[in-house]
């Protein structure tokens, strides 16, 4: 909770509080009791912020939606030929989420803002975020856009309207 708030504060978080604990129901067969332990509905901190420089040497900020804590899940391993196995060794261990609006609008800006994020949460000592190791995840909503090349509307939407065509990416 300790880091959790100090991130949320080096995010330029609004610090709640009050935050909570709730059961999410739902089912997936990396939750096999059915339900995650989760702040989500009451979150430690809230509408923060994260400056980003792209390789460019422009400036972005992407927009903290919010800081959460709750209990990480099993992890579905994929084998080739089909077979998925279930590893429940990270299972119930406490999990920090920072999600994001949607400000990300390409691969390079996911890059600078995993980069930044990575760079704040060693500097902190709140953890190596490693990715190949698990320590650092993300799981990116990804939508897709249609943009008419002269700026005009498509089908009745603005231009960079989403086409509601949204897919989530896990891990």
């Amino acid at each position: 909770v300790r880091l959790g708030i100090k991130i949320a504060l080096a995010l330029g978080c609004t610090v709640n509080p009050m935050s909570q604990f709730s059961r999410k129901n739902y089912f997936y067969p990396d939750l096999p009791k059915g339900y995650q332990i989760s702040q989500h509905d009451h979150p430690l901190g809230e509408h923060g912020a994260l400056e980003i420089r792209m390789k460019d040497g422009t400036g972005r900020t992407i927009r903290i939606r919010r800081v959460h804590l709750e209990e990480d899940t099993a992890k579905l391993v994929h084998l080739d030929g089909g077979d998925t196995l279930l590893d429940h060794n990270r299972a119930g261990l406490p999990l920090m989420k920072i999600v994001t609006e949607m400000d990300i609008h390409s691969a390079e800006e996911a890059e600078a803002y995993l980069r930044e994020l990575q760079g704040l949460l060693r500097n902190l000592g709140a953890s190596l975020a490693n990715m190949e190791e698990g320590q650092l995840r993300c799981e990116p909503n990804v939508s897709v856009y249609e943009a008419d090349p002269q700026g005009l509307s498509l089908r009745g939407l603005g231009k960079h309207q989403t086409l509601n065509k949204k897919r989530e990416v896990k891990n």
